[in-house]
């Protein structure tokens, strides 16, 4: 498998102010996006296994539970999930 390019987003939040309902799904969104007119056609996150509302929200954008990408990391910890991108 050959990568091009790799974001890396670490802890994002919205601020309280900004969190209006649906603004999650159209950050996501956006990099979904970007991520798809810079060639990319899978995308691939990680996020903790007890933080159900970012769980919820990938669930509801698609997104399916994969083995880890990472070396290591606990499947009771962490949740590494991944989307296709092709045909948006």
């Amino acid at each position: 498998m050959v990568v091009s390019l790799i974001w890396c987003l670490l802890d994002h939040q919205i601020r309280r102010s900004l969190n209006t309902p649906g603004a999650g799904q159209a950050i996501l969104r956006a990099l979904e996006d970007a991520a798809q007119r810079r060639g990319s056609r899978r995308i691939i996150l990680e996020t903790g296994s007890r933080n159900r509302s970012a769980l919820a929200l990938y669930d509801k954008a698609g997104y399916a539970q994969v083995e880890s990408y990472v070396t290591g990391r606990d499947p009771q910890i962490n949740r590494a999930l991944s989307k296709t991108l092709q045909g948006r």
